[in-house]
């Protein structure tokens, strides 16, 4: 059987549905690193720079099953990285980017001509 195959096929069921809120991702205690659970498994993403991204799946007792890393899945013919695209949905499902982006809007267009914000975050 060819694994790789199923990773990938893993990784992009895991970008659909993180894209779409199904699957809720959590931020682990180390830098860098995501995780969601499963019925029977965690899966965990790392990145280890910004071009080298490690999925890892691990068993109730926190075993580690199976790792996937981002040249095992990648199409040689493609520049695309699935691992760095799911770790930056993921990032941008975490942190709300999409509703911090409406707030700052928001608050742009509520501002009067000439009026800067009162708050300095320079401190």
């Amino acid at each position: 059987m060819d694994l790789s195959k199923k990773y990938k096929e893993l990784v992009e069921t895991l970008i659909e549905h993180t894209g779409d809120n199904k699957i809720k991702w959590e931020e682990a205690p180390a830098k860098d690193q995501f995780y969601v659970h499963f019925k029977d498994v965690t899966i965990m993403i790392i990145k280890y720079n910004p071009d080298n991204y490690n999925i890892t799946l691990l068993n109730k007792q926190g075993e580690l099953i199976t790792s996937i890393k981002d040249y095992e899945i990648q199409e040689s013919d493609s520049s695309n990285n699935l691992l760095k695209d799911l770790y930056r949905l993921i990032k941008i499902q975490y942190f709300q980017v999409g509703k911090i982006i409406e707030d700052i809007i928001d608050e742009i267009n509520s501002c009067s001509p000439g009026e800067y914000m009162k708050e300095d975050i320079r401190r």
